[in-house]
């Protein structure tokens, strides 16, 4: 009996939630032909709008480069390197696991540093994961109740899984911590 391979989408973060939804999906659910994606949201600065310098010709010789646009230059690439560093992790643990690593893709989605929140990472997933059409996806929850929720959404602050619930045309699979999980890592 032939079976169809299935593509599974993970959303990560640096958070222990994410490590248990990944360590969750290859210990129930990857098969060996499956494919697996890994996905992270990483917000990148904005580069300035050029300006305009009105001073005498002489002057703006003397205008060095713009230098915050070289520093917002510098934190982009440090934000892409993070996101890829911290994707080559979850690709590490998905070869451990005996995932074949040409079944493994990665994608680094990127979003505005300016306003960044709960809505607007969800946002960003769902519109990939809605173009993609993944049989499922899987992510992390950071284990808020109900009214804990309410509360942050009344702050801006929301849930990224309770987004995707609402707003993916396909699965998904929110991965709670186990109560000895929260225990180990009630510092954060």
């Amino acid at each position: 009996m032939a079976t169809t391979a299935r593509k599974m989408c993970v959303a990560i973060d640096d958070s222990p939630h994410s490590e248990r939804a990944m360590k969750w999906t290859l210990g129930k659910y990857v098969g060996a032909t499956d494919h697996l994606e890994l996905l992270t949201v990483t917000a990148l600065p904005r580069l300035s709008a050029p300006s305009f310098s009105l001073a005498p010709l002489p002057a703006r010789q003397h205008v060095p480069i713009n230098v915050m646009d070289q520093q917002v230059e510098e934190n982009r690439h440090k934000s892409m390197r993070a996101a890829t560093h911290l994707l080559d992790k979850y690709i590490e643990l998905a070869i451990a696991a005996g995932v074949p690593r040409e079944n493994v893709t990665t994608k680094v989605l990127t979003m505005p540093a300016a306003g960044v929140s709960a809505d607007k990472v969800g946002h960003v997933l769902t519109d990939y994961i809605n173009e993609s059409h993944p049989d499922i996806t899987v992510i992390g929850s950071r284990g808020m109740g109900a009214f804990r929720r309410k509360l942050g959404g009344m702050f801006g602050l929301g849930s990224v899984s309770d987004y995707l619930i609402h707003h993916a045309t396909s699965p998904v699979m929110v991965v709670k911590l186990a109560e000895d999980d929260h225990h180990h890592h009630d510092h954060h």
